[in-house]
């Protein structure tokens, strides 16, 4: 089900309330303009969402979370299973190690490329548009200002999204999920990951499939299709043209 701005998914079902959404499998609480939700706890900061299987801690302006430990620069959201580091205006996370271009975020299990503005992550390999954050178990492809999440691990580059299936974590702007927990601050999009549905100015993945509507990004770990109804500027055409195997999308259902 998705709110005004939001879109909120859990495992097994989502509510949304007015400019918040809130998902936890184990408890959900929102502060003023926040979300919260962790297996464990969730604390948030002013202006912060928090969340950590194991713990969290969130700095000025930061959200930070790490199943082993993390650290954020200033601007910066850092997450990595075994280290992470992120430059001036970056988001670095990565299983093994993360490095980033200027202005770019990079990821990927094997191998990732950023162009200007982008961010790409992809397990096999992954390609973003100008503006995009891609993210995908096998490919991912976003429109202009979408999201992009896979079910391994995430990464955000400013104003991006971040989800991993162990892990998750939010910065400013940003969008968080995880296979066991998610969570989403004013102006996030959760995801679950089953299947997601997602309203407008939302992103919405899935493992299995996901469908989006105007101005949404979609990603699965299976299959991937952009909805026709999509704006050009949300560059539906190229989405589909990337991901040349589908399914139709499955309701949202237990």
């Amino acid at each position: 089900m998705s709110g005004s701005r939001h879109s909120m998914i859990r495992t097994a079902r989502a509510m949304s309330g007015s400019r918040h959404s809130m998902i936890g499998t184990a408890r959900a609480m929102s502060g003023s303009g926040h979300s919260m939700i962790g297996t464990a706890r969730a604390m948030s900061g002013s202006g912060h969402s928090m969340i950590g299987t194991a713990r969290a801690m969130s700095g000025s302006g930061h959200s930070m979370i790490g199943t082993a430990r993390a650290m954020s620069g200033s601007g910066h959201s850092m997450i990595g299973t075994a280290r992470a580091m992120s430059g001036s205006g970056h988001s670095m996370i990565r299983t093994a190690r993360a490095m980033s271009g200027s202005g770019h975020s990079m990821i990927g299990t094997a191998r990732a490329m950023s162009g200007s503005g982008h961010s790409m992550i992809g397990t096999a390999r992954a390609m973003s548009g100008s503006g995009h954050s891609m993210i995908g178990t096998a490919r991912a492809m976003s429109g202009s200002g979408h999201s992009m999440i896979r079910t391994a691990r995430a990464m955000s580059g400013s104003g991006h999204s971040m989800i991993g299936t162990a892990r998750a974590m939010s910065g400013s702007g940003h969008s968080m999920i995880g296979t066991a927990r998610a969570m989403s601050g004013s102006g996030h999009s959760m995801i679950r990951t089953a299947r997601a549905m997602s309203g407008s100015s939302h992103s919405m993945i899935g493992t299995a499939r996901a469908m989006s509507g105007s101005g949404h990004s979609m990603i699965g770990t299976s299959h991937f299709i952009r909805s026709l109804f999509a704006p050009s500027r949300y560059l539906a055409v190229r989405a589909v043209q990337s991901f040349t195997e589908w399914e139709p999308p499955v309701p949202f259902a237990e």
